[in-house]
C-alpha cells in the first residue's frame, strides 16, 4: 500500500465510524425510516466475544419492485473486499443476525453466495437498484446498464467482493422506527 492510500485509510476509519454512529443514533431515536429504503442495522454476535454488534449497512432487495418498508424475503449486502470486516467474519461464525429496516425487526440467515447464478441473481438486483448501496455496487462490480445480461455475467465470474444474502423472518413491528 502506497503512503497515499495508508492516509486515506487513517482519515476513512474515524470518518466510517461517525457515521456508522450516526445511522444507529437515528434509527434509536425513531428516525430509521429517513435512511430504511437504503441503510438496514445489521446485529451480529462477536465470533470471540459473544456479545452483540450493531453495524449500518447498504442493502439491496431481492425484489426491487417492493417497497423497501419491508423489503421482502432476502436482501443482499455486499463488502467489496473479502477480508477485513468484523461483521463479516462474525456472521461467518454464526450466521443467525438480526436485521433491522425502519420500524421491523428481522431474525434473518446470512449466507455467502458462492455460485455463479446465486451472485449472477444479486449482481442484477444491484444492476437494478436506484439506492446508494447499489450505485456503489455496481461501480465495485463493473456492472454495466447498456450490456446487462454480459456484465452481470463476467461480474459473477470475476469478482472478489462478498455478497450476502440475509434470508428474513417474518417482521415484528417497534415503536419509534
Amino acid at each position: 500500500m502506497n503512503d497515499s492510500a495508508a492516509r486515506l485509510l487513517r482519515v476513512a476509519r474515524p470518518l466510517r465510524r461517525q457515521s456508522s454512529r450516526l445511522v444507529v443514533a437515528l434509527y434509536r431515536r425513531g428516525l430509521g425510516r429517513l435512511v430504511a429504503g437504503w441503510l438496514l442495522l445489521l446485529t451480529t454476535r462477536g465470533r470471540r466475544s459473544g456479545r452483540h454488534y450493531t453495524t449500518p449497512i447498504g442493502y439491496v432487495s431481492a425484489d426491487p419492485s417492493r417497497s423497501p418498508h419491508p423489503p421482502g424475503k432476502v436482501v443482499y449486502l455486499f463488502r467489496a473486499a473479502p477480508g477485513g470486516a468484523d461483521w463479516l467474519a462474525n456472521l461467518r461464525a454464526q450466521p443467525a443476525v438480526t436485521v433491522r429496516i425502519g420500524r421491523h425487526h428481522y431474525h434473518a440467515r446470512a449466507s455467502i453466495l458462492r455460485g455463479e447464478r446465486q451472485r449472477r441473481q444479486a449482481l442484477t438486483c444491484y444492476l437494478h437498484g436506484r439506492t446508494l448501496p447499489a450505485r456503489a455496487a455496481r461501480r465495485a462490480f463493473g456492472l454495466d446498464h447498456a450490456r446487462p445480461d454480459e456484465s452481470v455475467t463476467q461480474a459473477a465470474r470475476a469478482t472478489q467482493p462478498v455478497i450476502v444474502a440475509l434470508r428474513l423472518d417474518d417482521p415484528a413491528s417497534v415503536h419509534g422506527g
